[in-house]
């Protein structure tokens, strides 16, 4: 196995963990054996004193038996209290929401802070009850008071944290919190990805398929097909890591795979044009610069935020939910995304390296954007009317706020939404609202949807 990979690999369990519920309540365990420690060793460097001050404890052994005990008897009940509403409030979320929003929940660090507090209280209690004694014989009485007092000190914080954390779930499972949530990180990998900003005049990049017409030439003659030996999402692409894999000799690289799409075992990721072609521990290096995991993430794949709004939208229209509300808030923040894409310069997906190859990355355009975020919500909302003429108002301002180029690609989602018109149980009155919505002339065709709402138009 390359370095590449062992680094990757280490990437993905860090992230993993540093996500997970338990990496957080872990390291304050570690951390509440380490106080227990100092705390002792104070005690014993102190010994045996009337320190007189009321926030130190002065009682006796028995004393300090009962209070820890107490300490840690009722915490072990707090948490798995904490851990049962944790575990119902993961439920409720995939069953109310989607099952991908569960990492949202898992790597709060509300939840992660408070069930680590009530953990490492009662490993720290444990920890400092075990070396109390009671003086007889030959055996010197031990009572750490630094220890006790500052265990009843995290007792009243895991006490205040127990208020704040049925506060913080109840706000958690509210479908604002939740899309809020999804919201904020789709808009940092945004601003990360595509930092440029450019007019409203300015032309759509030129797309994957458009540069494999120009450098079709590049692509004559003899290949070497870099397959996938794993299964998975992929999860990254190790540019630095490909650019070093590729042979001097190259001269065209194409990589078929995307961020976010599932790849198995035989799947061609990357085809390289050189001569002589790539060895085969060059070609193992290129393998390891695809990164897979079991499951997909926002690093690198917007879409996948996007997917998770969209499956909520849609779920709150199904049947069994009927919750169109929801999907109109879910609409919100789909256009709000796509608001911070028109004024952005996607990046090319072709790429000059170091050693002047030309490798092509197949990278969403605007109207692969415009087309995960409403197209299924389209179809969903066809029978509800509220919601379509939400949709064709959100639809029309995006366009508005357009160039001709990208605008092109939210008017074909307008004219499909009056494509489904008589697909659906609406009524002629319906129909007739949607289209005025619309303002279609004669011939169906869109002329402008900005302000579509009746009652915006005046």
């Amino acid at each position: 196995m390359t370095t590449a990979r062992w680094t990757g690999k280490a990437l993905l369990a860090w992230q993993r963990a540093h996500s997970s519920l338990w990496f957080i309540p872990a390291l304050f365990v570690l951390i509440a054996g380490g106080m227990s420690t100092a705390a002792l060793e104070i005690d014993a460097a102190l010994g045996p004193f009337d320190a007189g001050g009321w926030w130190l404890f002065t009682g006796n052994a028995d004393g300090a038996r009962t209070v820890l005990s107490v300490i840690a008897g009722s915490l072990i009940t707090v948490i798995a209290v904490a851990f049962s509403v944790t575990i119902i409030a993961i439920q409720q979320a995939s069953t109310q929401f989607t099952p991908r929003v569960l990492r949202n929940f898992t790597r709060d660090r509300g939840n992660q802070i408070v069930l680590g507090t009530y953990i490492a209280t009662f490993a720290y209690s444990l920890l400092v009850l075990r070396r109390v004694r009671e003086a007889g014989g030959d055996v010197e009485g031990f009572v750490p008071s630094v220890a006790i007092s500052t265990a009843m000190l995290l007792a009243l914080v895991s006490l205040g944290l127990l208020v704040y954390f049925i506060h913080h779930v109840s706000e958690a499972l509210q479908v604002s919190a939740v899309l809020s949530s999804i919201r904020r990180d789709l808009d940092h990998e945004l601003m990360r990805m595509f930092p440029g900003s450019v007019g409203h005049d300015a032309g759509e990049p030129a797309d994957f398929d458009a540069l494999m017409s120009t450098w079709a030439s590049s692509c004559d003659g003899p290949h070497a097909a870099v397959t996938c030996d794993a299964e998975g999402f992929l999860r990254r692409i190790n540019d630095a890591e490909l650019a070093a894999a590729l042979p001097d000799e190259a001269n065209f690289a194409i990589v078929d795979v995307r961020i976010g799409q599932y790849v198995r075992p035989g799947d061609v990721v990357v085809r390289v044009w050189s001569d002589p072609p790539p060895g085969e521990e060059l070609t193992e290096r290129m393998r390891g610069a695809f990164q897979l995991d079991r499951d997909r993430s926002l690093q690198q794949d917007p879409l996948f935020g996007i997917r998770q709004i969209v499956d909520i939208g849609v779920k709150a229209l199904s049947p069994g939910i009927n919750d169109p509300t929801t999907a109109e808030h879910a609409l919100d923040h789909l256009g709000g995304a796509l608001t911070m894409l028109v004024h952005r310069d996607l990046p090319s997906p072709m790429r000059v390296l170091s050693n002047g190859a030309r490798v092509l990355f197949r990278t969403p355009t605007f109207a692969d954007y415009v087309e995960a975020c409403f197209a299924q919500l389209r179809r969903a909302a066809r029978s509800d009317l509220h919601v379509s003429l939400y949709l064709i108002d959100i639809l029309g301002r995006l366009a508005n706020q357009s160039s001709r180029a990208r605008s092109s690609s939210l008017r074909h989602q307008l004219e499909e939404v009056v494509a489904g018109f008589d697909q659906e149980g609406l009524t002629d009155r319906e129909r007739t609202t949607l289209r005025r919505a619309l303002d279609l002339d004669g011939g169906g065709t869109v002329r402008h949807a900005a302000h579509a709402h009746p009652w915006n138009r005046g």
